[in-house]
């Protein structure tokens, strides 16, 4: 988020950092950092302070409501947004015993629409010539939408700090695991030069920090850092953006994206990384699921909103599916507090209408809205549910398909990449990045959100109606795909190309997704009179032969077999239970008309899906019991399919609802779905695997 604040003094000069003014030298104001404290290598000690020759009184008072004592604390520069001055809680007083109040965050509200209270306002004063008159209350007015002056921060919350701290200082375990999750994660934010800045930086800031007293002193800072808002300016280059979230500006946000990342990485299947054996690793997760989980908490306090919080939250919500399952409600509510978060930082508008933000940062931020829209979408249409990101709000264009390294290179580096760009963005060499992938993304979620409108809107709209738009978004769907570069399509014969298995197996969930809206639409279309159930079954069986392809290629893939359960359930089980139960009506009902299916190939292909359900999912994963429940179903329908016994004519005369899932409905007697061991597997797992209550994971 882009927080300047005051760059000028009131004779209308630029503010001198505290290094320059007091050395009487010029100062080339340059934000974070200033060019001659860069030069110096003092980057830590270059501070912008509204108020240099004032000196605060203590913002710290104990939480009983006893006067504070001892003398003022020492005058500690802040960063130039903030009115009131944040004082270090460890320049204050002891701890013992007690609770602390910190400066809340007086930075504005983030991104206020045009219809916002404000925007009045504004309108109104464009061109006045009192323009001073009432901007500087609104601005005051705007604070008071933030937090109060001050938090009470209990002692307990700092010492819960201090203890996850200490998780960070196994080295090796933890550069190793974060860089490996690095190479085939699409969800990590910064390019990782950047994030290896980042971690040497945080490294050297907890060397320094090796004792409990130590850490419990530093968990007081970073806290009192968070409650500061991020810095950034036009100025920030992607080789000093780590200073403004490490070193004495370290924060919890970027503390909560390192646990996420540890975690997820500590999921892959890799035995060879130093770190915890594998019977360790399901609680060496826990813990960091556990820390990560506390610094949102924390944050939540701070009122944080920057794109470190949007990280932590995005990580979070994928990492919680592991954790707990995809059909977990608590994984659902974090990926509302991601959506709420974006659309309050104004995430959803397009980074170009904010001229102050550098060029690396607004193409994050871009993939950013790409990753978070798409992952909207998944849950959306796992669950059913309305989706809580939306494209009819939003301006955020696709990113650049420029590689991690461009896209934080020199000006010139850089407009020499964007230069062999093709017309609609997409880059040239058949490079695969970040970038590509969360261009893929956006545009298959796009359609995906027409999909899902048509299929949960109300239903108000005429049979005829819900044709014409499904017919249309299939076929821009079809042209939306076939505007995709091949390099970035699924093809089979991938696999026996020089492309890395993990990226063929992304071009792979990506092409299943494509598929599974096609699924939906034909669906759509048949339920309405459109057309026949056959494009729906015939779509239902590329979805269910794409899906096997992890079966064989289980061994190049296994480092992502934490991802094979919830795939394997998003995609396989909807086109293995359909055409399965098309198997059994037309089996039950065969002198009614009927489609056309390849049986033995189905059953060969819905056996071998069954049996993957058995290895997809280990004891540990979130979706161990949803992948046993669907595995018991399938074998369910699969056995009256091989054990059929014919029925008497006139039982096979009754009358069968076109949609063979009403149709199985009935034929278990009211709800296939919502009895038996399906039904078993959704239900709430033991509270104390859940970590809770005191570890999860919110303080209210």
């Amino acid at each position: 988020m882009s927080s300047r604040g005051p760059r000028f003094r009131r004779n209308g000069k630029l503010f001198a950092c505290e290094p320059c003014r007091k050395q009487k030298v010029r100062c080339d104001h340059a934000l974070p950092v200033c060019g001659r404290c860069r030069k110096r290598k003092a980057e830590q000690e270059c501070n912008y302070h509204p108020a240099p020759l004032t000196r605060p009184s203590a913002v710290v008072t104990p939480s009983d409501g006893s006067p504070s004592w001892g003398n003022p604390p020492p005058e500690t520069p802040t960063p130039p947004t903030l009115p009131i001055l944040s004082t270090p809680l460890d320049n204050t007083f002891s701890t013992a015993g007690r609770s602390f109040s910190v400066p809340a965050g007086t930075d504005t509200p983030a991104y206020l629409g045009s219809i916002s209270f404000s925007e009045v306002f504004k309108a109104s004063t464009r061109g006045h010539v009192s323009d001073n008159i009432w901007l500087e209350p609104l601005a005051n007015v705007t604070k008071s939408l933030r937090s109060p002056a001050t938090y009470t921060l209990p002692e307990e919350r700092i010492q819960s700090g201090a203890e996850i701290l200490s998780l960070l200082f196994d080295f090796e375990y933890i550069n190793k695991t974060i860089e490996r999750y690095c190479v085939v994660s699409q969800i990590v934010a910064l390019p990782w030069s950047m994030l290896k800045k980042s971690l040497d930086s945080l490294q050297s800031t907890l060397r320094q920090h090796p004792t409990k007293a130590q850490r419990y002193s530093l968990s007081k800072q970073i806290f009192t850092q968070t409650f500061i808002p991020l810095q950034v300016d036009e100025a920030n280059t992607g080789g000093d953006f780590h200073l403004t979230f490490t070193g004495s500006k370290l924060r919890w946000e970027f503390l909560g994206v390192l646990f996420t990342y540890i975690a997820l990485g500590s999921l892959l299947d890799e035995d060879h990384v130093a770190g915890p054996p594998r019977s360790a690793k399901p609680s060496y997760t826990q813990d960091f699921t556990r820390a990560s989980n506390l610094c949102i908490s924390f944050c939540d306090r701070a009122e944080s909103l920057n794109e470190l919080l949007i990280w932590l939250l995005h990580g979070s919500s994928i990492l919680l599916t592991f954790r707990y399952g995809d059909t977990s409600h608590l994984a659902w509510r974090r990926t509302g507090d991601l959506a709420s978060s974006i659309y309050a930082m104004g995430l959803h508008q397009d980074p170009s209408t904010r001229p102050h933000v550098p060029f690396f940062l607004a193409e994050l931020r871009r993939r950013t809205w790409a990753n978070a829209y798409s992952t909207d979408k998944a849950e959306s249409t796992f669950f059913g549910r309305p989706p809580r990101l939306s494209m009819r709000y939003s301006s955020c264009r696709l990113p650049l398909d420029l590689t991690d390294e461009e896209l934080i290179a020199p000006a010139e580096s850089r407009d020499r990449a964007i230069a062999k760009l093709d017309a609609a963005g997409w880059n040239t060499a058949g490079q695969l990045s970040r970038q590509s992938w969360a261009r893929i993304k956006l545009l298959i979620s796009k359609l995906r959100e027409e999909v899902l409108e048509l299929s949960l809107g109300p239903p108000d709209r005429t049979d005829a109606e819900i044709r014409e738009k499904a017919l249309d978004v299939l076929a821009r769907g079809e042209q939306t795909w076939a505007s995709i570069p091949r390099f970035a399509r699924y093809q089979d014969s991938l696999w026996n190309s020089s492309l890395p298995a993990n990226q063929c197996f992304t071009l792979l969930y990506y092409y299943l997704n494509v598929k599974l809206s096609e699924f939906l639409l034909y669906r759509i279309l048949a339920r309405h009179g459109g057309s026949s159930w056959d494009g729906m079954y015939k779509v239902a069986q590329e979805l269910l032969t794409g899906i096997l392809v992890i079966s064989k290629q289980r061994d190049r893939i296994a480092g992502l077999s934490r991802d094979f359960s919830w795939v394997s359930i998003f995609y396989g089980l909807p086109s293995a239970a359909i055409l399965s139960i098309e198997l059994l009506r037309q089996q039950q009902l065969s002198d009614r008309p009927h489609v056309p299916l390849p049986r033995a190939e189905i059953i060969r292909n819905v056996s071998v899906f069954i049996s993957s359900l058995e290895w997809v999912a280990r004891p540990d994963d979130g979706n161990f019991d949803l992948c046993q429940g669907a595995k018991l179903m399938l074998e369910k329908i699969l056995d009256s399919i091989l054990d059929y016994q014919p029925v008497p004519s006139a039982e096979s005369l009754q009358s069968a609802p076109a949609d063979p899932v009403v149709w199985v409905d009935e034929l278990f007697g009211g709800g296939w779905m919502n009895s038996g061991p399906f039904l078993d597997s959704l239900a709430t797992a033991d509270p104390t695997s859940w970590e809770m209550p005191g570890n999860w994971p919110f303080e209210l």
